[in-house]
């Protein structure tokens, strides 16, 4: 039976689909369409009438539909670091022509189809649907959809359309890009940006600008070290703003309209009222909605919060709640036993992993910084300006933890999990004491998530037979071998491979990346006389990469600076045992001497090649199993609460 949606959260879907719709026909049309930071005063837009997308919301979506991670990959290859946060790497992709792709076979222009993608076949009783042959369950054929690749509209556009089969082939390129909403938005004629959210926005808008050659304006927002907001500080943000307006006009060719400003901000008031009111509702025991739905109306607040129609939504959402209320009913598809704060930017391309062993535990959210930060309510251009400094990242410590602790109180929670993302300094440096003071003040058990971890759904299953692996690859049986897996570039330091193959003369290698220092290892490689002593592999499909991990004896990181290192946990999971350089990712993730070696020298690293044993890719396996996967981050919230049937004290 197809899940119920209230009239408030049709309405908001409604809404965003609109704001979408008119943005891709105003581009038709010739008109400005700008990007923007969902912290820039939406009001200053309206006021010019502007079409404006928001590619934070934009990148969330893209994420949730499990297609961050290859335009993250995009951006990579563009020449980003991969410690920018997701947010940003997927944007700049997108606007560097980047797309994720629905994958056809170009001579006969079919989708060529995932057959792992299908749901459980079931029968009319909801009973999973056994293959008598296989004995496993049959797969839904409608549910199976085209492996994902990356496209290029630059590359589609310049395709010439001579023939009938040109034109054809151009056509359907075009339409095998995926076609989810989120990723249909206009490329921009302008960015608007506002950089009291991140020190990475600014940059990350700086680059649009530059790749697009597009205006940028900025508004600068000052940390403010103090719980009050000073005059002059209001003085200077409103300067921020008149030059904001001075731009726009230059841009636009248009006056600044003051009673299109003033309605704005009665419509942004109207909803940021509502919105809060919304937000409020989870202080209801038990609550009438998940503290997930807040992540998700979010975005409504941001794309539309000066519009009409988004403040009459969430006028019907609010009433949608109070009903539930009323009516002891919940959109929580669980009964709620335990509550807890959720801090932290949510992890969209992983939210199911997260929630799911929360739902089987009757834990909800009901406290959250991140979503009510879009409530703030002003008048006139001095308010917004003294309201502009209060957003969760521009304010000093003190003010953070007396937020989060009051929306503890009152919503009445049973622990925190605190989400660290490392690419986000501003929100997560402080967090550790954030996360200390909750403890103290609080009463009530914290734990810190680790924000990344190893999607297992995705790795192939390999038969676990390395003599037969290694035929199949065409690998000397008897042969030590170690494996590379990484970015050509010089911040994975793949140049160290040529003295590590000199100091470790009874290993082979396996180098799988490509990159701006592939030519120049290649060369170095070749001077050395290493070549006959590695296999050099620029690309290969996921699945294939996996198989070497297992044909392989020891995996190798020789970045110093790695903040994680995903194929390091590749490398574990097959049971590979890792040898690595010391750095933040490394040294939390591997057990010295247990599950891996870390070092610091090449010669250390030739040294502890011969040390690496089967018994420590055993270990290295299980410490990934127990520790490193996605599950095991939404598993570690339920070591905050008390075995069910006790109360909290």
């Amino acid at each position: 039976m197809a899940k119920t949606v209230s009239p408030g959260v049709l309405a908001l879907r409604k809404v965003v689909d609109d704001v979408y719709a008119d943005a891709r026909e105003a581009k038709k049309q010739g008109k400005l369409v700008g990007w923007s930071s969902s912290k820039f005063p939406c009001e200053l837009a309206e006021a010019f009438d502007l079409n404006v997308m928001y590619p934070e919301n934009q990148a969330a979506g893209i994420a949730a539909q499990r297609d961050g991670e290859i335009m993250c990959q995009a951006a990579e290859d563009l020449g980003f670091d991969n410690d920018i946060c997701g947010y940003a790497r997927i944007s700049l992709a997108y606007a560097a022509g980047k797309r994720a792709s629905r994958k056809f076979d170009p001579e006969t222009l079919e989708f060529i189809i995932d057959p792992k993608s299908g749901k459980p076949l079931k029968d009319e009783n909801g009973n999973v649907v056994i293959d008598p042959e296989t004995g496993k369950p049959k797969k839904d054929p409608k549910t199976q959809v085209p492996y994902t690749v990356l496209d290029d509209i630059h590359e589609i556009e310049a395709l010439p359309e001579t023939t009938e089969k040109e034109i054809a082939y151009k056509n359907f390129r075009r339409e095998a890009i995926k076609p989810y909403k989120q990723m249909r938005i206009p490329q921009p004629d302008f960015v608007l940006c506002c950089n009291n959210i991140c020190n990475c926005m600014t940059k990350w808008y700086e680059n649009i600008a530059r790749m697009c050659n597009i205006p940028l304006i900025m508004v600068d927002i000052p940390y403010n070290n103090t719980v009050e907001v000073s005059d002059s500080a209001v003085k200077y943000v409103r300067a921020q703003f008149d030059n904001a307006i001075h731009e726009l006009e230059k841009l636009t060719g248009k006056k600044f309209d003051e009673k299109k400003f003033e309605l704005a901000c009665k419509h942004a008031n109207r909803t940021a009222q509502n919105w809060l009111k919304v937000c409020d509702f989870l202080q209801y025991k038990p609550a009438p909605m998940s503290g997930f739905d807040l992540f998700n109306h979010m975005a409504d607040v941001v794309t539309a919060r000066g519009k009409e129609a988004a403040a009459d939504a969430f006028e019907l959402l609010s009433k949608d709640l109070q009903k539930n209320i009323e009516e002891g009913t919940s959109t929580l598809p669980f009964p709620e036993q335990y509550r807890v704060m959720f801090e932290g930017i949510p992890c969209w391309p992983k939210l199911p992993n997260l929630f799911k062993p929360l739902k089987e535990n009757g834990i909800n959210v009901t406290a959250v910084v991140y979503a009510p930060a879009f409530g703030f309510v002003y008048n006139n251009m001095d308010e917004m300006a003294r309201a502009y400094y209060k957003a969760p990242n521009s304010v000093c410590i003190e003010q953070g933890v007396a937020w989060r602790e009051g929306i503890c109180r009152d919503n009445k929670v049973d622990g925190v999990l605190v989400h660290y993302n490392r690419s986000c300094k501003p929100w997560s440096g402080y967090m550790a004491e954030m996360q200390r003071r909750f403890t103290a003040d609080l009463g009530v058990p914290c734990a810190g998530l680790m924000p990344v971890g190893l999607d297992t759904a995705i790795i192939p299953s390999i038969p676990n037979n390395r003599t037969e692996i290694r035929r199949a690859l065409k690998i000397d049986e008897h042969a030590r071998v170690f494996i590379f897996v990484g970015r050509l570039d010089p911040y994975k330091q793949p140049l160290d491979l040529v003295p590590l193959l000199q100091a470790a003369p009874d290993w082979y290698a396996i180098i799988i990346g490509r990159g701006s220092l592939g030519d120049e290892l290649t060369r170095r490689l070749t001077d050395a006389g290493l070549l006959d002593r590695c296999r050099l592999i620029p690309q290969l499909p996921n699945e294939q990469v996996h198989v070497y991990y297992h044909a392989c004896d020891a995996f190798v990181n020789l970045n110093p600076n790695e903040i994680f290192g995903m194929s390091l946990l590749e490398a574990m999971f097959a049971g590979c045992p890792p040898v690595a350089r010391h750095a933040p990712g490394p040294d939390l993730i591997i057990e010295n001497g247990i599950s891996g070696l870390l070092c610091g020298t090449v010669p250390e690293l030739a040294a502890a090649l011969d040390k690496t044993t089967a018994a420590m890719g055993h270990a290295a396996q299980s410490r990934v199993n127990e520790n490193v996967l996605w599950q095991n981050s939404a598993e570690l919230a339920l070591t905050l609460l008390p075995k069910k049937g006790k109360a909290h004290g």
